[in-house]
């Protein structure tokens, strides 16, 4: 709340839609309150959201030098993603030349994003997805 109230006061026209939660995954009464603030909210997991999926922690795929994840990782990741007709979440914080262990390097990231592309994926923003699947009709 203390962000998006100082992101009112700074750009009044913009809001937080969504919500990354730090390290450990939510509890149920936690995934309830950012469910009730925000579009979608991405956890971890290094997997990607196939079947019924939940808005309130969806699976994210770091790309991170703490994950320690390789290029044939992420082709892995695609592959699986592609087969099961899934949706893959990328996250990273800095993306730099020397990034931080959170971070990855713009060659790094300029791959998975070719890879991705590449498998035929459509390659959209986190709230857009969500759209996109809110358009979709249910049986």
């Amino acid at each position: 709340e203390r962000n998006r109230n100082a992101l009112r006061q700074v750009l009044p026209q913009l809001q937080f839609l969504t919500f990354a939660y730090p390290k450990s995954g939510p509890t149920l009464q936690t995934k309830r309150e950012v469910g009730r603030r925000f579009v979608a909210a991405r956890a971890g997991g290094q997997i990607g959201n196939t079947g019924v999926g939940d808005l309130s922690a969806l699976n994210a795929c770091f790309l991170d030098q703490r994950t320690r994840i390789s290029k044939s990782d992420v082709q892995a990741l695609i592959d699986r993603n592609a087969a099961n007709r899934g949706w893959l979440i990328f996250a990273t914080h800095d993306i730099e030349a020397q990034s931080s262990p959170y971070g990855c390097t713009p060659d790094f990231l300029e791959m998975a994003v070719r890879k991705a592309a590449l498998s035929g994926a459509d390659l959209v923003p986190l709230c857009e997805a969500v759209d996109l699947l809110s358009a979709i009709p249910t049986a």
